[in-house]
């Protein structure tokens, strides 16, 4: 579920910078693609057919289909973009070319949009069919009447460019809608999305166009991996600026609790102390006999579980012990640990008793032997066994 954030608490809106870029300087064509393949991967093999250079040598975007059946696939080459023009999109929320703002709903007919902009001319055209435009065409008109001519193009060489642009699909007796004048951008009601609207010619309504994040995703003509980097990082600041908003709601929340909590002698602070004082007394006498029964049994299990057992020592030690072997002493250090004083007339017995004994593995956790000694045909050592406490519970003599 979104975090919703008061009006206060949301990133200040701001107008965003789209770079419309001259649709002359673009080829465009529809493509067939497969709709259950990647649409990008689709476009990249279509470019490197249609055009004359390297994919990596040009800036393209495209447009798919509702139903990606097809793509509106436009390209230029690089060099034809100044320095100076591209250091300016480092900054631009999207860069378009300017037929993207006349990618406005399919007409269910063949029809044309067309739009002059001074000098520039540029327009698609439906056949009716497919909800992508069947094709484009741009151009940059020339000023024919001296320095002094306003610089807009004429009613004739219009009606011309219309008539080009329809007769190349053979369209004749299509319907045709006119847009003059600058395209203006706008934030979406949407997450991420644009609004482009660009006035009507003579009056006419303007042309308002809204592309989602997806659709500016694909249709924006920069290095796609400048791209990609750039969407993780705006991904990243809006997670850490919705944690930073919801630390901020917490704090107020926090200091609105605090303050209501210890407001006067009849706040919500002195009524919780009440309750909860009333609460303790009542459950003291349980809690207190609780805890009473539960220190018994905990000092009677350790009374018939921990207990020094010796004699279970020197038993589980005589089931190995060879005949040869004699102890003298023994004494326990801690409740698991025993050492003995022994002696032997075979000096080999002494190791062999020690493996015999580290063969217990479920009794003996360790087995040492120390200050070995052999004088006058007799050996003697000391045997230290950590015997482990549960053998020791359930009883060495059985």
């Amino acid at each position: 579920m979104p975090l919703k954030l008061p009006d206060a608490l949301k990133p200040p809106p701001r107008v965003p910078r789209v770079v419309l870029l001259p649709a002359d300087r673009f080829f465009v064509r529809r493509v067939p693609l497969a709709p259950e393949g990647d649409a990008a991967v689709q476009v990249e093999l279509a470019l490197e057919g249609l055009a004359p250079f390297p994919v990596a040598q040009l800036y393209y975007g495209f447009l798919p289909a509702p139903d990606r059946a097809s793509a509106l696939v436009f390209a230029a080459y690089r060099r034809r973009f100044t320095t100076d023009e591209t250091g300016s999109w480092a900054e631009a929320a999207a860069v378009l070319p300017a037929f993207a703002a006349l990618l406005a709903v399919p007409p269910k007919h063949a029809a044309t949009i067309l739009h002059a902009n001074g000098l520039r001319l540029a327009g698609l055209a439906w056949d009716g069919k497919e909800p992508l435009p069947a094709g484009a065409l741009a151009r940059e008109m020339e000023l024919s009447d001296g320095k002094d001519a306003a610089p807009v193009v004429a009613p004739g060489p219009r009606a011309d460019f219309a008539a080009g642009l329809a007769g190349r699909l053979g369209q004749a007796g299509k319907a045709e809608r006119w847009l003059e004048g600058a395209t203006t951008v706008a934030a979406g009601a949407r997450e991420g999305s644009l609004v482009l609207t660009t006035p009507g010619a003579g009056g006419s309504p303007p042309l308002v166009v809204e592309l989602d994040a997806a659709q500016l995703a694909t249709l924006d003509v920069r290095d796609k991996g400048v791209l990609a980097v750039r969407a993780r990082d705006k991904a990243r600041d809006l997670v850490l600026w919705r944690v930073f908003a919801a630390c901020v709601l917490g704090l107020a929340a926090a200091f609105i609790f605090e303050l209501g909590f210890g407001l006067g002698s009849h706040g919500l602070g002195p009524l919780l102390l009440k309750t909860r004082k009333a609460t303790v007394q009542k459950q003291a006498p349980g809690v207190q006999k609780i805890q009473t029964a539960r220190e018994l049994a905990q000092r009677v299990g350790e009374l018939s579980v921990r207990r020094l057992a010796p004699f279970d020592m020197l038993d589980y030690l005589n089931r190995k012990r060879p005949a040869t072997i004699w102890f003298g002493n023994a004494t326990t250090e801690g409740l698991y640990k025993l050492v003995v004083s022994a002696r032997t007339a075979n000096t080999a017995d002494v190791g062999n008793y020690q493996s015999s004994l580290r063969t217990l593995r479920d009794v003996v956790a360790s087995v040492e032997v120390s200050n070995l000694l052999t004088r006058e045909g007799q050996t003697t050592f000391t045997l230290t066994v950590v015997f482990k406490p549960e053998a020791l519970q359930k009883g060495g003599r059985s």
